[in-house]
Formats: structure tokens, C-alpha cells, sequence
């Protein structure tokens, strides 16, 4: 009994050992981690989402640049058949019809448009793409940073 005894005397002059304080600073450290793990939590998924979000626009406008491309690059085809077809007749010196001539003319301003679509387009997607990309790595950055908040907090 005198063992008993000491042994409560001590556990009622420690009270931290007591089943109430250590249930207590549990709940309370998970209390503060879900509190923190909420936090993070929500900052995380928005962040992601926003880069992912980022990530489909760069590849909705690199696939809408290669569409445009090709287009004027058919346009392009069309127009050089048209133009050798014309330079075909032109080219005659029994030929009497100058519509042929002011066609080649069309034609040919035609083609220089459509060259400079070309450069009009390959100059804003590379300006679309940089802007882009720079939203990109902005994002980046604060998720890389919000990792790393989140782990020094959770003290890994």
C-alpha cells in the first residue's frame, strides 16, 4: 500500500501526466494542425487549379496558332496555283484579254497579305504565350512557396 500511495502522491503533484492534459494537448495540436491543414489546404488546390487552368490556355492557344497557320498556309497554296494558272495565260503573246493581268496583280497583293497574316499571328501568339507563361511561373512560384510553408509549419 505505501508503494499505491506514493505512487498517487506523485501523479497528483504532476498534474501534466494527468489522462485530462494530455488528451487536452492532443486535440489541441490537432486542432492547429487542421486549422493549418484547412488553410494550406484550400490555398493548395486553388493555386493548382489555377495553374492547370494556365496550363490548358497555353495549349488551347499553341493549338489555335497551328490552326490559323495552316489555313493561310492552304490560302497561300491556293493562291500560287492561281497565280501560275494566270502566269500561264500572260505569259501568251496572242493572248488580247488584260484581265489576266490585273487578276496576277490581285493574286499577288493577295499573297503578300496573307504573308504578313502570317507574321501578324507567329508575333501575338509569342506575345499571347509570354504573358501566359508569365501568369504561369507567377504561379508556380506561390505554390513552390506555399510548399514550402506548409511543410516548415508541419515541421518535416
Amino acid at each position: 500500500m505505501v508503494k499505491y500511495s506514493n505512487t498517487s502522491k506523485n501523479y497528483l503533484e504532476n498534474p501534466q501526466v494527468t489522462y485530462r492534459t494530455v488528451t487536452a494537448t492532443s486535440y489541441k495540436e490537432n486542432k492547429a494542425n487542421s486549422v493549418v491543414e484547412e488553410i494550406f489546404t484550400d490555398r493548395t488546390k486553388s493555386l493548382k487549379s489555377t495553374v492547370n487552368e494556365l496550363l490548358a490556355e497555353i495549349e488551347r492557344r499553341e493549338n489555335l496558332h497551328a490552326d490559323l497557320k495552316s489555313r493561310i498556309g492552304d490560302d497561300l497554296c491556293r493562291c500560287g496555283e492561281y497565280l501560275q494558272e494566270v502566269n500561264f495565260f500572260t505569259d501568251r503573246p496572242y493572248n488580247p484579254d488584260t484581265n489576266f493581268t490585273s487578276r496576277k496583280t490581285n493574286l499577288e497583293k493577295q499573297m503578300l497579305s496573307l504573308e504578313e497574316q502570317k507574321r501578324t499571328e507567329d508575333l501575338t501568339c509569342w506575345r499571347d504565350l509570354m504573358f501566359l507563361k508569365k501568369y504561369l511561373m507567377s504561379a508556380l512560384k506561390d505554390y513552390w512557396k506555399l510548399s514550402k510553408s506548409r511543410a516548415v509549419l508541419e515541421g518535416r
